[in-house]
Order: C-alpha cells, then sequence, then structure tokens
C-alpha cells in the first residue's frame, strides 16, 4: 500500500509541509525505494500548470496509476513522476506546476477528476499527443474557472465521457483546437455547466464516429446558443437528454442532424423554455423506441410539426409534450400507434392547444377517444381534431 509506507520523502513532507516553495530536481527517485514523491490534501491546491515534457516514453494508464502524478485521487493529490521538478506552493499561495520529464501520458481519464477546490488549469504545455482517453478529466472540478488548453492535441481521444461534467462555475469554454474525428463517446461532455455563457467550437470538432450524445448539454442553463452546424450525427444511436434543462436556449439550427440510427429521444428537449420555435423536419425517427418528454417543459413552443416522425417503432410517447403551456398547434398526423405501450399525459398541461391534426394517424378509435378525454386538453371545446388537410 503506496499510501501507509513510510519513507524519507514522507519525513520531508512532515516537516516543510508549510514553506511557501519546494522544489526537487535533478535527481532521480527509485520506484522500488519511493512509492512517492510528494503527497499533499488537495484543499490545498487551487492551481496547476504543466511545464514541458520530454518526448522519450509512453506508459500505459496501469502504469501511471502505479507511479505517476496521481492528482486524479479526489481526497489526495499525488505527485511521483521519475526524474522531474515539481514546486508545489502551499496556504496563500497554492500552486502546483508538473513536469513529467521523459514521459507521455497516454490516458487523462479522471485526472482532475473531483478536486473541487482548483480554480486555475493550464495545460498549455501539457504533451498529450498519445492520449486516447479524456473521460472524466474534469469531472466535479466544481470551483475550476479557467483552462488554458494552448495547442492540446486530442486528434488520438476516442473516450469524451463526461469531459467537463460538473464544472458549475466556468462561464467560458474554448475548444477550437480540439480535434475529435475519432472520438465514439460524447456522453456528458459538456453536461451541468450551469454557469457556461459561451462555448466555442470549431470546424475541428468532428462527431461522425460518435455513437453516444446522451445528457451531451444537460443542464446548461444559462447557455443562450450552440453552434454545431460541424456535426454529423449519422452513427449517432442515443441522444436521450441532449439538450434537457437548456432553459435559455433560445434556437436551435439541427437542420444537418442525421437521426436515421438513433433509437432513444427520451427527454431530448426538456425542460428548453425559451426555445419558441423548433425546426426537426429533417429527423428520421424510423429507429426510435422512445419520445417520453421529448417536449416536456417547452413552454415557449408556440407550433410543433412531427408531421415527418415514423413513429412504427416507438412503445412510449408518456409526456411527450407535457407543461408546452404555449403551443396551439401540433402536427402528429403520420403517427404509427400500433407499438404503444404508454401514452398517458401525452399533453397534459398543455391547455392552450387549439388544433390537434392527425390526418393519416394510424391508430384506432380508443386513442382518439383517449386524445379527447385526455386532462391536459381542457380546452376541449375549442379543439379542433382535424382529420383532414385543413391545418
Amino acid at each position: 500500500d503506496t499510501q501507509s509506507e513510510e519513507s524519507p520523502v514522507n519525513v520531508i513532507h512532515h516537516y516543510f509541509y508549510y514553506l511557501l516553495i519546494i522544489v526537487f530536481s535533478n535527481y532521480t527517485f527509485s520506484e522500488s525505494k519511493y512509492k512517492k514523491l510528494f503527497l499533499i490534501n488537495n484543499k490545498s491546491i487551487i492551481k496547476i500548470k504543466f511545464t514541458k515534457a520530454g518526448k522519450n516514453k509512453i506508459f500505459s494508464s496501469s502504469y501511471r496509476y502505479r507511479f505517476s502524478a496521481k492528482i486524479y485521487d479526489a481526497k489526495n493529490a499525488v505527485i511521483k513522476p521519475d526524474k522531474t521538478l515539481i514546486s508545489i506552493t502551499t496556504k496563500n499561495n497554492n500552486f502546483i506546476t508538473i513536469n513529467f520529464g521523459n514521459t507521455k501520458i497516454d490516458t487523462c481519464e479522471k485526472m482532475f477528476k473531483g478536486l473541487k477546490n482548483i480554480l486555475e488549469i493550464n495545460l498549455s504545455n501539457f504533451d498529450s499527443s498519445k492520449v486516447t482517453n479524456m473521460a472524466y478529466m474534469f469531472d466535479g472540478c466544481s470551483n475550476l474557472t479557467k483552462i488554458t488548453f494552448g495547442k492540446m492535441d486530442t486528434s488520438l481521444v476516442k473516450n469524451m465521457e463526461s469531459l467537463f461534467d460538473g464544472c458549475i462555475k466556468l462561464k467560458s469554454l474554448n475548444v477550437t483546437n480540439f480535434k475529435t474525428s475519432l472520438v465514439t463517446n460524447m456522453k456528458r461532455t459538456f453536461a451541468c455547466l450551469h454557469e457556461l455563457v459561451s462555448l466555442k467550437l470549431s470546424n475541428n470538432f468532428k462527431t461522425s464516429k460518435v455513437t453516444n450524445m446522451t445528457h451531451m448539454f444537460y443542464h446548461s442553463f444559462v447557455l443562450a446558443s450552440i453552434d454545431l452546424s460541424m456535426f454529423d450525427t449519422s452513427g449517432v444511436t442515443l441522444m436521450d437528454k441532449l439538450f434537457t434543462g437548456c432553459s435559455s436556449l433560445e434556437y436551435l439550427n439541427l437542420s444537418n442532424f442525421k437521426t436515421y440510427k438513433v433509437k432513444n429521444m427520451k427527454n431530448m428537449f426538456y425542460g428548453c423554455k425559451s426555445l419558441k420555435s423548433l425546426d426537426i423536419s429533417n429527423f428520421d425517427t424510423s429507429n426510435v423506441i422512445s419520445i417520453n418528454s421529448m417536449f416536456s417543459g417547452c413552454t415557449s413552443l408556440i407550433s410543433l410539426n412531427l408531421s415527418n416522425f415514423n413513429t412504427s417503432l416507438v412503445s412510449n410517447m408518456y409526456r411527450m409534450c407535457y407543461g408546452c403551456s404555449s403551443l396551439i398547434l401540433i402536427d402528429i398526423s403520420n403517427f404509427n400507434m400500433q407499438n404503444i405501450r404508454m401514452c398517458s399525459e401525452m399533453f397534459s398541461n398543455s391547455t392552450n392547444i387549439r388544433y390537434l391534426k392527425i390526418l393519416n394517424v394510424q391508430t384506432s378509435t380508443t386513442f382518439l377517444d383517449y386524445i379527447q378525454g385526455e386532462d391536459g386538453l381542457n380546452n376541449i371545446d375549442n379543439l379542433i381534431v382535424c382529420q383532414n388537410s385543413d391545418i
């Protein structure tokens, strides 16, 4: 157990913990003799900066966790690479500079996960050219306000799950240098960025290999716009909760979205209460099995045209338009309800619906009876159920 082993280094740590700057340089520590170079509680660290590293050696994630910088521990920051310079300032100037020496890291998974007191991370000189995994890299850094990427190389990365998840204090994020052509997993990549105002992407942000976009922008409350023009979603199978809780989004251009492989659209736009219009006429839903709560809480939507939706495989429409309090017109004229197992409260609390177009709906009269009795359609006397092309 590396944590319990006593060594001369631990003695140094014990006696010099309160020094403002401690520098180790030009000294080689034996891996077998010293299990860690320095230990400092993460509550004392507010800044991390990487200095330039060499390019000679590559080590795997298992080797890294045993031997390299273990800042990934939520309780402690353990810095222990061989042939390295580490300067640590504690107390008032809490700062760490890390040089991994002659090493290249091949994974950044959970690298800074859970370091709740970190305010700033500078990766300008971090050599990431061999990194394939960035999952959870900044997950839970709840006080982080600034990340400097410089020209960080992400060209080999395949996993970006929860990359910035829970960085609730970040107000701007510039990832225009990110190259993501190999990434397959973007689940929760930008989730829970509660104060994010600006997200800058570029044409380098390619998504052609991505299969999972669930929760990707989940609960990014104040983000008013997202440029998704570079997105290729032709390989995506999961889009559930993609924009859930993006309550400040006023406009979404999804005209380039290819959705023919998508199976789940549950809660996709849930709580997007600032959206006044939504054009998803290009959506291919032929493989979708759930649109549960897809538009729930979209309180500013006035009309919704779903006439292009192929719902032949859909089994769950529960609360599809729940609480769409401004919705006046909805077109579900080509819905196929044959496989539906749950469609209760489809329009509950959507009390302003006046026009419901069901021209070619493949269903039984029981569904018509059901929607006429739907508790959300309170203005039943003014409701027009159109079985012709009048609207």
